[in-house]
């Protein structure tokens, strides 16, 4: 089979590269010269098992009303009276509740283990090199009820079999000494030692 593939950051080029082994004739279309200069140019590159909360919960409304009074929010979304983004709204407050909350974390968790599988899988079959880390992750809180707030949010994970430690201050520093000079802004922190990083842009390179 003919395969066009529109994107060449991290998603384009690892499914070409999986319809390739498949037996399929691939091409990668990019707007960009070298196709990095996209989504995974900026990317953070994070291998993050160990937070993938599904966005709508009820916290999410939270977060969202409260971006309506701060000048730069973690979270911005502008209301439009499109009828499609009226529409998406509308379902998207429907997964604002526990329950549905509960199933897409579970869900989202999968899908995240498995492409973690198939990314290792992927850069032991080719040797890509991408500045690659496998210490883990360590999610940091400025203050003890955002830490009580997040380990409760994360206990789905915990139950799911993702390896999650809630870590005070003292152990968030011995796993990332170089937050000594910001440690006044630390409370603690959760520390997921199979999460990983690498740099998107030198992966699609």
């Amino acid at each position: 089979m003919e395969v066009i593939i529109m994107g060449g950051g991290v998603v384009g080029v690892t499914t070409a590269y999986q319809l390739l082994k498949d037996g399929h004739q691939v091409t990668v279309l990019d707007r960009h010269p070298p196709a990095i200069g996209g989504a995974s140019y900026g990317n953070a590159g994070l291998i993050a098992t160990g937070h993938s909360i599904a966005w709508g919960s009820p916290k999410a409304l939270k977060i969202w009303f409260n971006s309506l009074f701060h000048k730069d929010p973690v979270f911005r979304m502008k209301f439009q009276t499109d009828p499609q983004f009226i529409r998406w709204g509308l379902k998207f407050l429907a997964q604002c509740t526990h329950s549905r909350a509960k199933i897409n974390s579970l869900a989202k968790h999968r899908i995240s283990v498995y492409s973690q599988k198939i990314l290792n899988e992927t850069t032991e079959e080719t040797g890509v090199q991408y500045e690659q880390n496998t210490k883990g992750l360590l999610y940091v809180y400025r203050n003890s009820e955002a830490l009580t707030a997040g380990s409760e949010h994360i206990k789905i994970l915990q139950e799911a079999g993702q390896e999650l430690e809630i870590v005070g201050k003292k152990r968030a520093l011995e796993i990332i000494p170089e937050l000594s000079d910001s440690q006044d802004q630390i409370a603690g922190g959760i520390f997921s030692p199979n999460d990983e990083s690498g740099g998107s842009k030198i992966f699609t390179e």
